[in-house]
């Protein structure tokens, strides 16, 4: 089995065999920057720019305001770079969107998303467990997320790792800012090594509460970026929250 190493551990290793070029040798006429963001290396803008193919970075999407923004090359999906660290905590924070399902009141299904990500095609990323939680918000809302393919080994379910809570609230004047225990909102810890990310929603009614409570959410966010505000009870449905990945080489 191929032994994964975090990538400090190969910084550092290369650092003392003397090979500079893995921590600041950035090819010559290799970009630097997009938009805003820095991009060190050994991550790269460009063929020949990076360390390998998980490490590059594409350089040709526009946010709304029409500025460059970084996305990953070797993910499924455009998957917005917000910063790139390989100093102390090697660290990649990236924008993902929330996953949804709304309802009218005839509990009928008017929008839905489920938030797919899949982002490992070459062994790099993984969706940090120490500083991610999962959220899940609404009024008798049942989410969990699922990730990793069983491939066939469990009859019963299709996942490796299935983690969720439930969210209940009585009426608009239940949830209260900054609490996320239950009522109108809930967080569980993820598993660790996870490279992708769907959503499901639990079949539950909920149209007698669309006035206060239109729609689930759910969604991956680093701990320290998400504090609950009653006002998510009906979140906009284009908002993206900061999700930490770690690095990991085979």
């Amino acid at each position: 089995m191929a032994t994964c190493w975090l990538l400090a551990s190969l910084l550092l290793l290369a650092s003392a065999a003397g090979d500079e070029s893995v921590v600041t040798g950035r090819p010559a006429g290799c970009q630097a920057r997009c938009g805003d963001v820095d991009i060190p290396y050994p991550f790269g803008i460009g063929p020949n720019c990076s360390r390998g193919e998980g490490f590059e970075i594409a350089c040709n999407t526009r946010n709304g305001n029409g500025d460059l923004v970084p996305t990953l090359a070797a993910a499924n999906g455009s998957i917005h770079v917000q910063s790139l660290s390989v100093e102390q905590l090697p660290e990649v924070k990236v924008m993902l969107p929330v996953a949804y399902k709304c309802y009218d009141s005839g509990d009928n299904v008017t929008r839905r998303f489920y938030g797919e990500v899949d982002l490992n095609n070459n062994g790099v990323y993984r969706i940090s467990d120490s500083r991610n939680m999962f959220v899940v918000i609404g009024c008798n809302t049942l989410s969990y997320t699922q990730n990793g393919n069983s491939g066939g080994s469990n009859t019963h379910y299709s996942g490796l790792f299935y983690t969720g809570c439930v969210s209940y609230c009585n009426d608009s004047r239940s949830a209260q800012d900054g609490r996320c225990a239950g009522v109108g909102c809930c967080h569980v810890d993820i598993s660790p090594g996870l490279t992708d990310n769907v959503v499901s929603f639990g079949p539950w009614t909920r149209g007698f509460q669309v006035d206060f409570s239109p729609c689930d959410y759910s969604f991956l966010v680093d701990k320290n970026e998400y504090e609950f505000r009653s006002a998510d009870l009906k979140m906009d449905l284009n908002r993206t929250m900061p999700v930490s990945f770690d690095l990991f080489v085979i």
